[in-house]
C-alpha cells in the first residue's frame, strides 16, 4: 500500500495550560499522526510535556528565540474526536501552535535528519533530505 496524506487539523495560538485539537477528518485506526508543536518558552517557561498517548519523535529548542519545536507521533486506535495538548509552564507568555497531519499506508514515522547549522534570529536554513526507502513520506516544520 502506498503512503498517502489523509488530512490535517490545527489550533491557532493557545495560552491555556492545556488545549484541545480536533482529530484530523477521515483519520482511521491504523493511520499515523504527526503533530508539530511550536511553543513560546520565553521568560523562563518550560518545554511542554507529551500529550497523553503521543510519543516524542524530535525536539528542537531554539534558545536564541526562546521557542521549542516538537514533533509528536501517534498511531490512531479507537481515538476520540480530539486530542489534548500541553502548553509551556511558567514564563512570560506561554503560547503554543499545533499542526497535525494524518497518513495512511505508512509505518511508524522515523527521524531522517535535522540541521540547525547556521540558524540565527534572521536566517532560515533549508535541509537536505534523502529518503531511506521507496514510498517514504516527508513531513517537516519550521519555527519562525
Amino acid at each position: 500500500m502506498a503512503v498517502a496524506f489523509v488530512s490535517s487539523s490545527s489550533a491557532p495560538p493557545q495560552t491555556g495550560p492545556t488545549f484541545s485539537i480536533t482529530k484530523p477528518p477521515s483519520a482511521a485506526d491504523g493511520n499515523w499522526l504527526v503533530a508539530f508543536q511550536e511553543t513560546s518558552i520565553s521568560g523562563g517557561g518550560t518545554n511542554p510535556s507529551a500529550p497523553s498517548g503521543w510519543a516524542l519523535l524530535d525536539r528542537q529548542a531554539y534558545s536564541f528565540s526562546q521557542y521549542d519545536l516538537v514533533c509528536w507521533i501517534k498511531q490512531v486506535s479507537g481515538d476520540g474526536s480530539s486530542y489534548t495538548f500541553n502548553n509551556s509552564s511558567g514564563g512570560a507568555m506561554p503560547s503554543s501552535n499545533v499542526y497535525i497531519t494524518c497518513w495512511s499506508g505508512a509505518g511508524a514515522p522515523t527521524q531522517i535528519t535535522k540541521n540547525q547549522s547556521g540558524i540565527s534570529d534572521s536566517t532560515a536554513v533549508g535541509l537536505t533530505v534523502t529518503t531511506v526507502s521507496a514510498n517514504s513520506y516527508l513531513a517537516g516544520a519550521y519555527a519562525i
